[in-house]
């Protein structure tokens, strides 16, 4: 794998690598939903989560769907969850049907195919998606049209600045997997954000110690990677300007 400066529609974004390795890519999304409550957690720690309880929100390429199904079964939104593979669709709307929720609509379809009113929603998610894309700028810019003046978007993706990918190699790193395209830094990260039109208020790193679990990785290992912004994934929430 090269470490090249990656350049999209005429932008450089430093520190990114450039893998391009899509292949077919088959999820458990029983398991993914179980397992993706992190991404709540994200929410919380933006300090945002009560805001989100009561507004407009669309999570784009959701998944399995877990945080925008908790969001739905715990707020008074408009929550609406958009994803390409009808199966994660099917499987989302079979719990939605479970729970008997009304305030969550699953839409079917590519992201730059979907419609909804512009300056019509107050949050939009992008949680490990921007990586699995050849242009996520195109895709910022398709979004940032429906939020409304001062709407956010939160960003998460894998963080090729990070200590595991730095000390141990990409080859060792689980988010250079076949099915992304390309790996973000931190910095290449905020400035496709801020080239897009954003205006970055927060961001973080958490998570990526090289232990497989146990009190050395969650309360030593991961708090000091996330202190020094050297950790697996990053995360960014970010303003229309």
């Amino acid at each position: 794998m090269k470490k090249i400066n990656w350049m999209m529609s005429r932008v450089p974004f430093p520190d990114a690598i450039k893998i391009n390795q899509l292949e077919e890519h088959k999820t458990d999304y029983e398991t993914k939903f179980n397992g993706t409550r992190v991404n709540v957690m994200t929410i919380k720690e933006f300090g945002i989560y009560e805001e989100v309880l009561n507004s407009k929100c669309i999570d784009i390429a959701f998944g399995a769907g877990d945080p925008m199904f908790h969001l739905a079964e715990n707020g008074n939104g408009e929550y609406i969850a958009n994803e390409l593979d009808i199966d994660g669709c099917n499987f989302l709307e079979k719990k939605k049907k479970e729970k008997n929720i009304s305030n969550l609509k699953i839409i079917n379809s590519e992201i730059e195919k979907v419609s909804l009113p512009k300056e019509s929603m107050d949050f939009i998610f992008a949680f490990h998606i921007l990586e699995h894309l050849e242009n996520p700028l195109n895709v910022l810019l398709t979004v940032k049209e429906w939020l409304k003046k001062d709407g956010r978007i939160i960003i998460v993706t894998p963080n090729v600045g990070g200590y595991h990918p730095k000390k141990f190699g990409l080859e060792k790193w689980r988010h250079a997997g076949s099915n992304h395209v390309w790996l973000p830094s931190k910095e290449s990260l905020s400035s496709l954000v801020e080239y897009s039109g954003f205006k970055i208020e927060k961001s973080f790193t958490y998570g990526g110690f090289p232990a497989a679990s146990g009190f050395l990785k969650k309360t030593i290992g991961n708090k000091l990677l996330k202190k020094f912004d050297l950790g697996d994934a990053v995360c960014i929430m970010a303003k229309k300007m």
